[in-house]
């Protein structure tokens, strides 16, 4: 077999940089182990927040975020904090949350790195925050 080389632009997301991004979806994810110190087994389950990029060289791009299920009044409950952000509104005790109701809603996200655990040379991009949408961003076309 035999291939040519074509050039092709870096899309790596740098860090701390904010996209507009629609929700795509929300999905649980069980994560299991062992405890070192019983070697009994755990578990935990995470939601995995689904992200679009929409606009700019990224446009189509997917990215991943993700927060405890536990959804709670404290004041770095992701999950909370990220709802309340997408629904434009302040969410108290009580609050009936359906997930379902933030999918494709738009928000813009905030990019971090995360290194994989077992091999340190594998770098992910992550959303860490979600930010309420404010239109177009650096990394877009201009405004003007």
């Amino acid at each position: 077999m035999q291939f040519v080389a074509t050039e092709e632009e870096d899309l790596t997301l740098t860090e701390d940089s904010i996209h507009t991004a629609q929700l795509l979806n929300i999905t649980p994810k069980e994560i299991k182990w062992t405890d070192k110190n019983t070697g009994d087994p755990k578990s935990t389950v995470i939601l995995e927040w689904w992200w679009e990029i929409q606009a700019g060289k990224y446009a189509g791009r997917r990215v991943k975020g993700t927060c405890d299920e536990k959804f709670s009044t404290h004041p770095n409950n992701r999950l909370r904090n990220w709802a309340s952000v997408i629904l434009d509104r302040e969410i108290g005790a009580g609050f009936p949350l359906d997930t379902e109701d933030l999918e494709g809603l738009t928000a813009d996200i905030v990019i971090g790195k995360k290194v994989d655990k077992k091999d340190s040379t594998r770098v992910y991009d992550e959303v860490v925050d979600v930010l309420p949408p404010t239109g177009t961003r650096q990394d877009d076309a201009p405004p003007f």
